[in-house]
């Protein structure tokens, strides 16, 4: 590969036309070797460099082949004249989901308390987590569709009619049970469905007597004539044999010795053959 052959020149008219530039390169070109000259089929700009404030421009011309590479350095100009203010960003409009702007207090706010890591929020759809389905109409009851899953459907009947009285040819059948009316505290639902007051209300009972029936008292008993039970009747208690009470009174086959029956003191024993 060939050297490059440099050449710095002087531009003492160059200063922001680029016409100029081109002048003093077709001016410069001509001190380089015909050689050189020969050989160059194009140029190319390499790098521009911005030099010191009232520096002079200069041009570099490295030929490498037959391409000449114009590396260029510009003085920094004159600090130019204060532009237009802009617009002050105070006044700018709040942004809206279609224009940029500020940010305003309420979404501020609403950044502010989203915490950290958060992210957008889908409810769940599986068992359990589901919503009330959307529709339903008037009389209808949310029913099982699937696990974990409701649908709107009709109601089951709920509605049930009067008892049905019972007669003395039919039997009666299940049913509400008629409302009692006010001061009915006292009576009964008797079968032909209505609430009647108790034939006998008399729950007091006084002792048996001789002629009559009833409870019996507490203590001795004496009962006048002949008396039938069904059963056995248990006299309480043996006594001593002198002492006037009841007695237990058994009958058997067997001879009884005396001091050795089983019977308790007082018992009467009757045997037979």
């Amino acid at each position: 590969m060939d050297e490059p052959t440099k050449k710095v020149v002087g531009l003492d008219a160059l200063n922001t036309f680029k016409s100029e530039i081109d002048k003093e390169i077709v001016a410069q070109i001509s001190n380089v070797s015909p050689y050189d000259i020969g050989a160059i089929t194009g140029i190319k700009i390499g790098t521009v460099t911005t030099g010191a404030a009232g520096s002079k421009a200069s041009a570099e011309i490295s030929i490498i082949g037959t391409v000449a590479m114009l590396n260029l350095t510009i003085p920094k100009g004159d600090k130019g004249e204060t532009g237009v203010s802009g617009t002050n960003a105070t006044v700018t409009a709040t942004a809206s989901q279609n224009a940029n702007g500020l940010m305003s207090a309420s979404d501020k706010t609403k950044l502010d308390g989203v915490a950290t890591g958060a992210n957008k929020y889908v409810h769940p759809t599986t068992s359990g987590n589901k919503h009330i389905p959307a529709g339903g109409a008037s009389g209808q009851i949310l029913r099982w569709s699937a696990d974990g899953t409701a649908a709107w459907g009709a109601d089951n009947n709920t509605t049930y009619s009067a008892m049905k009285a019972a007669t003395a040819s039919a039997a009666g059948a299940a049913g509400l049970v008629p409302a009692p009316a006010a001061g009915a505290q006292n009576k009964y639902l008797r079968g032909d469905g209505t609430w009647q007051t108790p034939p006998d209300t008399n729950t007091t009972y006084g002792n048996a007597s001789t002629t009559a029936a009833g409870l019996v008292s507490a203590g001795t008993q004496t009962f006048a004539g002949n008396k039938t039970f069904n059963g056995s009747v248990i006299c309480g208690g043996a006594g001593a044999t002198g002492t006037a009470q009841a007695r237990n009174i058994y009958a058997g086959t067997s001879d009884l010795t005396a001091g050795t029956s089983a019977l308790s003191t007082g018992t009467i024993y009757i045997m037979y053959e």
